[in-house]
């Protein structure tokens, strides 16, 4: 996949990256349609509605095989034309008093990268306590200024040396689950993940781990960051933190034993 040829000095690209989206592209390609100059989706060969989608709301629609969340995002930034590039994933959408506060970035040229505040959803309640919120992410940047850094999980954006870095206003709304079966089925993806990560560096599976931080995963989201304030439904996250913790050591011991078998 090339890279597409610069545009002049200026505009916004706003990067997306897909699979199996179709509940979330479209609110955040039409909120994105007013303030990016151009809309570039990077897609994992979704099998439902999701490339008919992008296609019909205008965004230049590519797809590559996923390998990870770090090597598919820069993959999806090589493909940016403009100077600054927002990248999101389909779930995120920025608030209008954020949006604003992109353009007057853009425009002002203040920092080289910006922070976004994320504020996420569980179906539709905001979330805004326990380790969910807050949750500032580095997502405008100057092309040529970052590149995506990671394993299968936990991607950041490393920046160039002596970049500027400035935190805007407004919040980045994050649609993250929209149901407990959405929930349970990330739990699931992201403890194979981890534990797929866990292998790679050389980790293996210990049982006094595996007994002792489940429940303080829940105590910290819960008690210590106050996830007790968003009634149920800091409730159910603390639990199906604490869940994917374990779900996590249960399948690194799995690896462990596939590869003494």
């Amino acid at each position: 996949m090339n890279a597409q040829p610069a545009a002049p000095h200026g505009g916004l690209s706003a990067v997306v990256i897909t699979y199996n989206e179709e509940h979330n592209i479209a609110r955040c390609l039409e909120a994105l349609r007013g303030l990016a100059d151009e809309l570039v989706v990077l897609d994992s060969y979704s099998t439902d509605r999701t490339p008919e989608l992008c296609r019909q709301l205008g965004a230049r629609f590519h797809q590559h095989a996923f390998d990870d969340y770090a090597s598919q995002k820069n993959r999806a930034l090589a493909l940016a034309r403009h100077e600054w590039v927002l990248s999101l994933d389909a779930d995120e959408v920025p608030s209008p008093e954020l949006a604003q506060a992109i353009r007057e970035a853009i425009r002002g040229g203040r920092a080289d990268a910006f922070r976004l505040n994320r504020l996420p959803f569980h179906g539709k309640t905001p979330i805004r306590h326990g380790d969910w919120h807050p949750d500032f992410q580095t997502r405008l940047f100057r092309r040529g200024e970052g590149t995506w850094q990671g394993m299968l999980v936990h991607e950041r954006l490393a920046l160039a040396p002596g970049a500027r870095v400035a935190d805007l206003d407004g919040l980045l709304f994050h649609h993250t689950v929209r149901d407990i079966r959405q929930h349970q089925d990330q739990a699931n993806r992201f403890s194979t993940l981890k534990a797929l990560e866990d292998r790679r560096r050389g980790r293996r599976f210990n049982w006094f781990l595996a007994l002792v931080k489940p429940p303080l995963k829940f105590l910290r989201h819960y008690v210590l960051k106050l996830g007790f304030l968003d009634g149920f439904h800091g409730y159910l996250i603390a639990r199906m933190a604490a869940h994917e913790t374990f779900l996590r050591f249960m399948k690194l011991r799995e690896l462990d034993d596939d590869s003494a078998a």
